[in-house]
Parts: structure tokens; C-alpha cells; sequence
């Protein structure tokens, strides 16, 4: 049925394209984070996501030092840490199909 109406033209398959990609990947780390440090990142933290299209030679440090690590298949992998001081903040590196990196950070608030 469902080739019957892609055939037709009746279902068309796009990407979406509202994705907020951001949302996506801190819910994977906060998700890693958990399972690794059996910490919850509470929701008033800053949470900053962002792929890495340049200047790889900044994180290699950090990927290098992070002492967790984990890949699913060929096609997830991730490195990260959580702060000594600070269990709840930590960051994480996130390895797709081998050639999107993507890293997420979890900050604590600043105290007012």
C-alpha cells in the first residue's frame, strides 16, 4: 500500500526541515552522561551543542583526556568526561558515520 502511494505521488519524503539538531544531541549526551556518571543534568543548566566543522586541533586535547568512551556499529561513536569538582557538568564529543563530529557541553549556572 505504502509503495502503492509513493508511486502515485500522494507521499512525499523530505527532511524536515525545522530539525533543532541541538535539541537532538544534548538529549543524546545528557542520556550519556547519565548511563556513564549516574548524574541528571538539571534543566537550568547551560547546555550548549554545536558541530565542529573546523578547527579540530582545538578539541583534540579534550577528546584525548576524556576518559569515557563508547561506539555503536559504524556509525556512533563518543568520548567525554564529567568535571572532578562538578558531577553534573562534563562534555561530550559524538562521532557520526565516521565524519560529523559534534560536541555538547553541560555548564553549571552562574549563581546570581
Amino acid at each position: 500500500m505504502l509503495s502503492q502511494l509513493l508511486m502515485m505521488g500522494y507521499v512525499s519524503i523530505k527532511p524536515a526541515q525545522d530539525l533543532d539538531y541541538k535539541s537532538v544531541l544534548i538529549k543524546i549526551a545528557r542520556g550519556l552522561h547519565f548511563k556513564h556518571c549516574q548524574q541528571i543534568i538539571p534543566d537550568n543548566y547551560d547546555m550548549v551543542a554545536y558541530f565542529v566543522f573546523s578547527d579540530f586541533e582545538r578539541h583534540v586535547d579534550y577528546i584525548q583526556r576524556s576518559n569515557v568512551s563508547g561506539q555503536m556499529g559504524d556509525f556512533f561513536a563518543y568520548k567525554g568526561t564529567r568535571i572532578k569538582d562538578e558531577p553534573k557538568c562534563g562534555i561530550w564529543y559524538l562521532y557520526f558515520y565516521r565524519s560529523v563530529l559534534a560536541t555538547v557541553c553541560f555548564i553549571k549556572p552562574k549563581e546570581s
